[in-house]
């Protein structure tokens, strides 16, 4: 059986992946769940970006679409179809968890999540934690009832997280902000983003890059 990571090319599921690794867990593909509700997903716009941050990390990225209503059947039959055994996810509160909990039970499938810190707030931890491993995200969808458009396109860094988290949850727990990572120590090479348009549905801005390059590592 294989062991697969719900991935979005985010800095959490890219955490979540060298976590796993980290404790001895051999992260064999990478699943992308492609949604339009209750809007489309930033990670889906810019899915290219996504395609290329898997392929740094030298890993075969499977995408599937999720149907509203229907999530947790199309998620079973990925699953089943890919021969998973084990799955990681970047989840840092337990929201989600129980969820996961009722398609992993039935199919004897473990669930791995490194980041884990259950229901406490307190997430600003995590984000401290990442940018010290060395992953670089860029913002790339703000909620505007939380966070302002004029964050689209900033890379977060130690600098940035006290205004993060005098807005919001810091980690964007809450769905106030949406990263693509640009570099990260399971990266082969970085990424530049050489151009990008922004536009706005219903109050949330989104960032979508249309031409980067790869940069190798010293």
């Amino acid at each position: 059986m294989r062991s697969a990571a719900f991935f979005s090319g985010g800095k959490d599921s890219v955490y979540a992946v060298m976590k796993a690794r980290d404790a001895g867990v051999s992260v064999d593909l990478l699943l992308f769940n492609i949604f339009d509700f209750p809007r489309p997903s930033p990670h889906y716009f810019n899915i290219r970006v996504v395609e290329r941050i898997a392929r740094l990390m030298g890993m075969p990225l499977v995408s599937t679409r999720m149907e509203r209503g229907m999530e947790a059947k199309r998620v079973s039959e990925l699953l089943l179809g890919e021969g998973v055994g084990t799955i990681v996810t970047g989840d840092i509160s337990d929201i989600h968890m129980e969820w996961y909990r009722g398609i992993c039970e039935p199919m004897g499938i473990r669930h791995l999540a490194p980041l884990l810190i259950g229901s406490q707030k307190d997430t600003v931890g995590i984000l401290h934690e990442e940018l010290r491993s060395g992953i670089r995200p860029l913002i790339v969808h703000v909620d505007g009832n939380r966070l302002p458009r004029s964050m689209l396109g900033e890379v977060i860094d130690e600098g940035l997280i006290p205004d993060l988290a005098s807005r919001c949850d810091p980690c964007g727990e809450g769905g106030e902000y949406h990263t693509l990572v640009l570099d990260a120590p399971a990266m082969r090479g970085r990424i530049e983003v050489e151009e990008y348009g922004t536009f706005s549905i219903e109050g949330h801005h989104y960032l979508q890059i249309k031409s980067t390059k790869e940069v190798a590592k010293e």
